[in-house]
């Protein structure tokens, strides 16, 4: 049997909506009562999360179902070298695809805005910077390492 039973559910991980996590624990329990292993648990706690929150990221996903699964979660333990400040530019390519888009990965603006959505990302990037706020992101070494 799972190491964190029905009966005592392991602590969700910070970031994680409340609601989200108590959804793929009654999952992976409802798969249990009903005869599954182990890994079909999980997979159906995996599947829950993916259906209610189609916009986690991978790499957080991965953290909670090792959480779920009660072991250690390696992959998110990165060392403080492979981690270095965004590039600008990466900060704004990534805010205009974010607010160009919608949760589901669809154009939310007409082409014609595009340039408009730019200038927002610039914009909000900047003030980011102001704040002193750093986003960072994994070195080029461990992007290719985790590909």
């Amino acid at each position: 049997m799972l190491e964190n039973s029905p009966a005592s559910p392991p602590a969700p991980p910070s970031w994680m909506v409340p609601s989200l996590w108590r959804g793929m624990i009654a999952a992976r329990d409802a798969a249990i009562a009903h005869g599954a292993t182990e890994a079909a648990a999980l997979l159906a706690a995996r599947r829950d999360a993916e259906a209610h929150a189609f916009a986690l990221p991978p790499a957080q996903l991965e953290e909670a179902m090792a959480i779920l699964a009660g072991t250690r979660p390696t992959a998110l333990h990165l060392e403080a070298t492979s981690l270095s400040p965004a590039p600008r530019e990466t900060v704004v390519a990534a805010l205009s695809r974010a607010l160009r888009l919608t949760p589901r990965r669809r154009p939310r603006l007409l082409r014609s805005r595009e340039r408009a959505t730019r200038d927002s990302a610039e914009w909000i990037a900047d003030q980011l910077a102001r704040s002193n706020l750093v986003i960072v992101s994994l070195s080029e070494d461990r992007q290719r390492l985790s590909a």
